[in-house]
């Protein structure tokens, strides 16, 4: 009985812990602006099929460099295709480079922050120094070097991000597990004999995951502009994919007759990136009272 008691208690606490922060969320302008942009994409990207009126990779030379109208609502690019299905089927792009990126750099530094925090000595020197030399090169390079030696892709450009974009992760982590192994449940668990694996990934982690949210979703737009940039380079997805920063690079070569072209895919990229730093402002500042 009082296990379920317990446990009641909590999902109660829970409870009111999610409402408080909704509520919290649509009391800050924002955070509200940040969240109600980011939803806007992702139900962009989620159905795309149904709201694009047209094939994002249908040639119509008849109709290329045509401005936005009531038929195509964004105008048409050099070869006919319609600007706002490809901006549309872009946001997928988008998304998809982001949540990947931001989901094995943030379990890879997690990971090895974890480690590095709460085993201390050897471990946490190496690991530390490790992310020194990561830090110390910016991850457009990494990313850069990986296109070169394996050729430009999609897939290449997201290992690329990958692997310079763990190091936040692991220094945020570090800290935190660092400030939480001396606490009085972490060396309850060690005296009732729990394994570091158990008390790493049962007790540490779970009280972590606030910042390490709070860096995800800051980072996230860092991802999205980042992407942009290489593709702008002509370093991401390969045509005919639609791709933002794609888009951008081929619209200046139009500039300033075709405005359109380079214009609304570069909103988007402006959107998507505003939406995810101004949602990553509340988060960290609402954990920051949540803490006080």
């Amino acid at each position: 009985m009082r296990s379920e008691r317990s446990e009641n208690e909590g999902r109660q606490r829970r409870s009111r812990g999610w409402r408080y922060a909704v509520y919290a969320l649509l009391r800050s302008p924002t955070a509200l602006i940040g969240a109600t942009l980011v939803l806007v994409i992702i139900v962009m990207a989620a159905f795309a099929p149904l709201i694009a009126p047209y094939d994002p990779n249908r040639l119509n030379m008849a109709s290329r460099l045509n401005g936005p109208s009531a038929e195509h609502i964004f105008g048409t690019d050099n070869v006919g295709r319609d600007l706002f299905s490809r901006v549309v089927y872009g946001s997928r792009t988008a998304l998809v480079i982001t949540f990947v990126v931001v989901t094995v750099a943030g379990v890879i530094g997690t990971c090895l922050g974890a480690v590095a925090g709460y085993f201390g000595g050897a471990p946490d020197v190496f690991l530390m120094r490790l992310v020194d030399i990561f830090l110390s090169v910016p991850p457009l390079l990494f990313a850069l070097v990986a296109v070169a030696a394996l050729g430009p892709s999609l897939y290449n450009m997201m290992l690329g991000l990958s692997i310079g974009w763990w190091t936040w992760h692991a220094r945020i982590v570090r800290g935190e597990v660092l400030r939480l192994k001396e606490t009085r449940f972490i060396l309850a668990a060690r005296a009732l004999g729990a394994s570091p694996l158990r008390i790493i990934l049962r007790h540490l982690i779970p009280n972590v995951a606030g910042p390490i949210i709070v860096q995800t979703t800051e980072q996230s737009g860092l991802v999205v502009l980042t992407a942009a940039s290489l593709s702008f380079l002509g370093l991401g997805p390969r045509p005919p994919t639609p791709d933002w920063g794609y888009m951008v690079a081929v619209g200046r070569t139009y500039l300033p007759t075709y405005w359109w072209m380079s214009t609304f895919p570069g909103l988007m990229v402006v959107i998507l990136v505003l939406g995810f730093l101004l949602l990553g402002d509340y988060l960290r500042d609402y954990l920051a009272r949540e803490i006080k």
